[in-house]
Formats: structure tokens, C-alpha cells, sequence
């Protein structure tokens, strides 16, 4: 190549470069966030039950126990719950030891046995699960180790919280248009992120030897969604 030829390709080469550099260039896009939130009320519970019993050796534990958990079991059956919604969630059978005196020598001595039975159950009809409750200590229940509260079926509620969250991001996306002069294009893309809110639960609660009312409060839990949505944006005209 001749010298001229050289100096003219050098020249076109970084203008080349930068008319690719234009045309690889992101189209301008304006980004924005809605929440939609619903107040939702529970219309299920789950209870976790416990039966715990002791005896001399572990047969003798095992059997004190049989008794109370298969009452506890029927009278769930008999309560309205469903086989299905009912299962054993736990068996345990622990050696109970002797208190070891300080100084004392040798391994801890074995004076018994405890078995805990506990079982979960799912308790569809709300109104119910306070009376539940009291029949299950009746039954032989020693425990009550949580109550939470939930839904069957969302869909309906984060459709409507989707349709809150998708007007919310639509809404300060136009602000933020007008405001810095620009108009909004096509959506390029649209993503969803699902935040429930905190759930009402019962806790470590241990329950007397006497059954007595249980007053239930099941409240409500907001279900939220995050909808983010990128614009195309352009200049006013």
C-alpha cells in the first residue's frame, strides 16, 4: 500500500470505529419499581400437638403414650379433620438420668424414660380450631408448640396486589418522565418479586392439665408484590 493510501485509511479507521461505537450504543430506558399490597385473612390454621409421657423402662413409656396420641388422633377425626391434613411429625423415646451429685464418679444413671409423640394438623374451618384446642387437651395433649395461620390459595389476592404494583410503577414512571422531559416508549421488560407479610403464630405454649377456653384471634397479613417495569424512553418533542 502506498503512502497516501496509509495516511487515508488511518484517518477513516477511528471514524469507522466511532460510527460503531454510535450504532452499538443502549437505547435510553427509564426504570421503575410499583408495590401493590392486600390485606389478606387467614382461612386456615396449622397446629402442632404434643403428647409427652414417662415410664420405668422405654416399653412402658412407649405404651403410656399410645393411649393419649391415638384419643388425640380420633378426636381430630371426630373434630372434622381430614386423614390427610393429619400427620406425625415426631417420635422420640429419651433416656430421663439421675441428677449427677458433684464429685460423683461413673456415667450418669438411667432412672426412666420419656416418650414425645407430636403430631401437626392442618385445621381448615377457623371457627373450629379454638374448640380444637380444648378437646385436645381433653384428649391427652400436653403441648401446643405453634399455631400458624395461612391460605389455600393465593392467586386471587396477588393477582389483585400485581394489578396495584403494576399501576404504582406506571404512575411514578410518568412523574419522573415529565419531570425530566422525556417521553415514555415501549416496555422492554417487566419482572416480579412476591413479599408476604408477617404471619400471626402461637408459640411455646405449654398447656394445663385442665382444658379452658382458648380465645383465637387469626387477624389478617398484608400480600405484597414488586413489580419492576424498564421503559423506552425518548426527547419530548
Amino acid at each position: 500500500m502506498r503512502l497516501p493510501q496509509m495516511i487515508a485509511a488511518l484517518i477513516a479507521l477511528p471514524l469507522a470505529l466511532n460510527g460503531l461505537a454510535e450504532a452499538e450504543e443502549l437505547p435510553a430506558t427509564l426504570s421503575m419499581t410499583g408495590t401493590g399490597s392486600v390485606s389478606v385473612a387467614p382461612d386456615q390454621a396449622t397446629v402442632t400437638l404434643g403428647v409427652e409421657t414417662v415410664g420405668p423402662t422405654a416399653a412402658e413409656a412407649l405404651a403410656a403414650n399410645n393411649e393419649p396420641a391415638a384419643r388425640l388422633i380420633a378426636m381430630l377425626k371426630a373434630a372434622g379433620v381430614a386423614p390427610a391434613d393429619i400427620g406425625t411429625v415426631n417420635l422420640g423415646v429419651f433416656p430421663r438420668f439421675a441428677r449427677n451429685d458433684r464429685g460423683q464418679e461413673g456415667p450418669p444413671k438411667i432412672i426412666g424414660y420419656q416418650v414425645s409423640n407430636t403430631l401437626q394438623a392442618r385445621i381448615r374451618d377457623l371457627d373450629a380450631l379454638g374448640p380444637i384446642l380444648d378437646q385436645a387437651v381433653e384428649a391427652g395433649a400436653t403441648t401446643i408448640s405453634q399455631v400458624s395461620f395461612g391460605n389455600a390459595d393465593l392467586s386471587q389476592p396477588l393477582d389483585a396486589a400485581r394489578e396495584l404494583a403494576v399501576a404504582d410503577a406506571t404512575r411514578k414512571a410518568a412523574v419522573v418522565a415529565e419531570a425530566a422531559g422525556v417521553t415514555l416508549g415501549p416496555i422492554l421488560s417487566i419482572s416480579e418479586g412476591v413479599r408476604s407479610g408477617p404471619q400471626p403464630y402461637l408459640r411455646g405454649r405449654a398447656l394445663a392439665a385442665e382444658a379452658s377456653a382458648v380465645p383465637i384471634e387469626a387477624g389478617a397479613r398484608a400480600q405484597s408484590v414488586q413489580i419492576s417495569i424498564v421503559w423506552d424512553i425518548s426527547p419530548e418533542r
